[in-house]
Parts: structure tokens; sequence; C-alpha cells
């Protein structure tokens, strides 16, 4: 009786992980780019943009695409 109760046990426990994974997976890719723009925005950008201002402004804009790419990558990873 209890080998037959050790397969389901075992597949509950996997099915455990595997939904934790997924949803952990999920929030990552959510949450990447928010925290991205966060860190990279923290100061304003003046009226007249400096020379500092222009390099933030273009490491932001690559930021965000690295941060398309990898979601992208992580979709097609995770949810496969």
């Amino acid at each position: 009786m209890e080998s037959r109760q050790l397969p389901n046990i075992i597949s509950t426990t996997g099915l455990a992980v595997t939904t934790t994974l997924s949803i952990l997976a999920s929030l990552m890719i959510a949450t990447t780019p928010v925290l991205l723009i966060y860190l990279l925005n923290r100061q304003p950008i003046s009226k007249t943009p400096t020379k500092k201002d222009i390099q933030r402004i273009n490491k932001l804009e690559l930021a965000m695409e690295v941060a398309k790419e990898e979601m992208a990558e992580k979709r097609r990873t995770v949810f496969s």
C-alpha cells in the first residue's frame, strides 16, 4: 500500500516545485525592466541636457533593449 502512495507524493512534490519555479520566473520577467529603469533613472534630467544626461539616456535605451531581448529569451526557455 505504501508503494502505491509514494509515486503520488513524488508527483505532487514535482508539480509544486514546477509551479513555484514558474511563478518565480514570471515575477523575474515582470520586474526586471521596472528595476532597471528605476536604477538608471534616479536623478532627474536637467532642462538643458548635459553630456552626462545624454550618456545616461543612451545607457537607459541600451538597457531597455537588452531587457527586451532577455525577457523574450526567458519566455522562450521558461514557458516552452
